[in-house]
């Protein structure tokens, strides 16, 4: 449900602004506007002093921010860790004051830690820019490891001694002419020039050359006509002598990760003393910034100020008592005026288990204040008509597995990423539900199901025409309640002609197929009728041409079943594509493969079809979009600069 706002009005000395503000900000149920300016002469301060105290918070900001992203590069866990928030007891017990969520002393934390943070970021780059150039090394040295144990080899039989050596890479397919090059080379350099070639993997060939010097720049340009590349060792390989080369990638192959060993040594302990200082630091820069642009909002006398915003209805008894009980004297006042909807920050309350919901209403823009909130019937609607078009225990199972494994490994980094997973728990257990209901186990039968969906195709097509009806009826329902509580008669007209106009079609239709008595005909067109004034009173002739729009959209839930019997047609043909290999171990890995890619296609487009059931069929009837979020003035994390400082004992 979409909870009740109520604009209130806050008047104190401008003395105890910041004591009020930080109270606020712990409060966080206050969504702040624009106060009007009762003296447009009294300035909190100037501009140039708000500008300063914001750069100095904003730099140092930028630096904790920066150090972390590079503590994340070395461990993201140890960061990840060290950002949940803390809970009460320990912060009591770490020796933070008995206040809660005191306002950090940012302008004290900014001195003591800017000379800090300096000396710890520039160490910092300077470990973390030497162990990128370690890990390119070693992954050089990695693609290089085939062709140095090659090289030793051929370099124990060839001589060397006052000779340079060549290296070239060819293919496996050029060792004909590779053999006449060497015949040429030998008849040319008798004695002089020796030529050894060993196979490498993907089809090429590793050819050394030991050559007097005087000979080398000419042998190499005859090699590389001959479609011979040389061999280019990585950039950090300074040796002059492929000899020297060699040895140095294979020293490398020890040392280096030896070094990378030592270096994330040092960062880890580096992240263990300052990271659990850095996230509090981070996060009081952050709520200190908010705390900024908040007080830029208000309004000023010479001796007072006025906040102004929204806040529920329900925090209110709250909010005041709790400024009213810290600040002796102060003004809270509730709006008398009436609001317009679209001035009103929307907030939402719904139980935990429709709360994911949301995210559907995201992707249209928020519900104007005022109107009903389908959060609660989405979330009872969207899993059917999943489950309704998966309709099988085996995939449903897989789904919920998945679901809850992605839900339990990623849910804590995302909030939209946490509720998305949580409709797919959802959405999993109906389609098992189902599954049940149509007997289906990855395209098997097992037993005799109480409804078989592919033989019995002509009522499953009724019952889900008959719920799409249903659905949008209820969307009808609630355009009926949005247009009461707006006081438009117009839109109530609309609304009820299309239920009488739905519930008469419907009763008409069962008379002529004979599923109903022939005795509701004659009522029925006169509702018909009657439904038809009432869409030319509430939408004029453009109501008569919605009559045959209601129709297809109740027609469109049929596709629920359309694409219900294509997914059990689609896993009854992958077990029997899995069975007519012929053989078991190979059938069981072409079935899985099968059922797997069906089984994302079918999650896919079962998702795909239930979300636009409701956002073009359902909501079209009664959404009005327009609100605002509620977005109030709070702080990110309870912590304060006591708890950062008492990390290191002082």
């Amino acid at each position: 449900m979409i909870r009740r706002m109520k604009r209130v009005y806050v008047v104190y000395t401008r003395a105890q602004q910041d004591e009020l503000i930080r109270r606020l900000q712990r409060l966080g149920v206050l969504h702040l506007e624009e106060a009007p300016l009762a003296d447009p002469e009294a300035e909190p301060r100037t501009e140039a002093e708000l500008a300063e105290v914001r750069r100095e918070a904003e730099n140092l900001l930028i630096k904790a921010r920066g150090v972390l992203d590079l503590f994340a590069e070395v461990d993201p866990q140890l960061v990840r860790a060290a950002a949940r928030p803390s809970r009460e007891p320990e912060r009591r017990a770490a020796g933070v004051g008995a206040e809660a969520g005191a306002e950090p002393e940012v302008e004290r934390l900014s001195r003591r830690f800017r000379d800090e943070l300096d000396a710890l970021e520039k160490e910092l780059r300077a470990l973390v820019a030497e162990r990128r150039a370690l890990r390119d090394r070693l992954a050089a040295v990695e693609r290089f490891r085939e062709v140095v144990q090659a090289a030793e080899e051929l370099l124990r039989g060839l001589p060397t001694a006052g000779r340079e050596v060549l290296g070239f890479l060819g293919e496996a397919r050029s060792r004909a002419a590779l053999e006449q090059a060497e015949r040429t080379l030998q008849e040319a350099l008798a004695g002089r020039c020796a030529l050894v070639q060993r196979p490498l993997s993907e089809d090429r060939l590793l050819v050394l050359v030991s050559v007097e010097p005087e000979h080398a720049a000419a042998v190499r340009e005859y090699l590389e006509a001959k479609g011979l590349r040389p061999l280019a060792f990585p950039p950090h390989v300074e040796a002059a002598r492929f000899e020297d080369a060699i040895a140095q990638l294979r020293a490398d192959e020890t040392t280096l990760p030896r070094r990378l060993e030592e270096l994330d040594a040092r960062l880890r302990t580096l992240a263990a003393e300052h990271v659990g200082r850095l996230i509090p630091l981070a996060t009081a820069l952050e709520n200190r910034l908010a705390q900024l642009d908040a007080a830029l909002k208000f309004g000023y006398t010479d001796f007072s100020l006025i906040v102004t915003g929204w806040v529920p209805e329900d925090e209110l008894p709250r909010f005041r008592e709790a400024l009213e009980r810290e600040f002796p004297g102060i003004v809270v006042r509730e709006d008398p005026q009436p609001a317009r909807p679209e001035e009103v920050p929307v907030a939402f309350r719904n139980p935990p288990w429709a709360r994911p919901y949301q995210l559907l209403l995201e992707l249209v823009g928020l519900p104007k204040y005022g109107t009903v909130d389908p959060t609660p019937f989405v979330s009872v609607f969207f899993p059917v008509f999943f489950g309704l078009i998966i309709g099988d225990v085996g995939y449903g199972m897989s789904l919920l597995l998945l679901a809850l494994w992605a839900r339990r490994r990623w849910g804590p980094r995302s909030e939209a990423l946490r509720h998305g997973l949580t409709i797919g728990v959802h959405s999993a257990v109906m389609a098992i539900v189902f599954g049940l209901i149509f007997g289906e186990f990855f395209g098997f039968i097992p037993y005799q199901p109480p409804f078989h969906r592919v033989e019995e195709a002509e009522p499953l097509l009724l019952f889900t025409v008959a719920l799409g009806a249903a659905h949008l009826l209820l969307g009808f329902l609630i355009g009926a309640v949005n247009a009461v509580r707006e006081r438009s008669p117009k839109h109530l007209a609309a609304k009820v002609g299309a239920i009488v106009l739905l519930v008469t079609l419907g009763v008409i239709v069962g008379t002529i197929a004979g599923l109903l008595p022939e005795s509701l005909r004659t009522p029925g067109i006169g509702l018909l009728v009657a439904a038809v004034f009432l869409l030319l009173y509430g939408e004029g002739f453009v109501g008569m041409l919605e009559i045959f729009t209601y129709v297809g959209h109740v027609i469109s839930y049929a596709r629920l079943m359309g694409f219900g019997l294509a997914a059990a047609v689609l896993a009854e043909l992958a077990n029997k594509a899995a069975g007519a290999v012929g053989n078991v171990l190979l059938g069981v890995l072409v079935g899985v493969a099968l059922h797997a890619g069906h089984l994302v296609l079918g999650s896919f487009e079962s998702g795909i079809q239930s979300a636009r059931l409701h956002l073009v069929e359902f909501f079209q009837k009664f959404y009005e979009m327009g609100g605002k979020r509620y977005d109030p003035f709070r702080l990110r994390e309870r912590v304060d600069a006591r708890e950062v400082v008492s990390v290191d004992g002082n």
